[in-house]
């Protein structure tokens, strides 16, 4: 008996093929929930650009409203942040650069 014929049972040596990849789907949005993107501002809202703490926040119309009532603002004071405000972001009070999103 030859040594090859008591290992008929077995499959010989292939080269294995290359993971392929499948293409990825997202059915559930997790990139959507997990992405570093910033998606733009709504119709009408009200971005708040903070000197002091460098964030930008977003307001809606109503909140952006109850803002201005304490605001500030001096065209000729600054050349960009022309508004002293109460940030949302940090809470404390500076040159803030607001834009109206149109």
């Amino acid at each position: 008996m030859s040594s090859t014929a008591s290992f008929d049972r077995l499959r010989p040596r292939q080269k294995e093929a290359a993971a392929v990849l499948p293409t990825q789907t997202d059915n559930e949005g997790k990139r959507a929930l997990f992405s570093t993107s910033v998606p733009k501002p709504a119709f009408g809202s009200v971005t708040v650009q903070c000197t002091s703490c460098d964030k930008t926040s977003v307001l809606s119309p109503s909140q952006a409203g109850r803002l201005l009532l304490t605001t500030v603002h001096m065209p000729g004071v600054r050349r960009h942040h022309v508004s002293w405000v109460k940030c949302p972001a940090c809470g404390r009070r500076s040159w803030s650069r607001l834009k109206l999103q149109l």
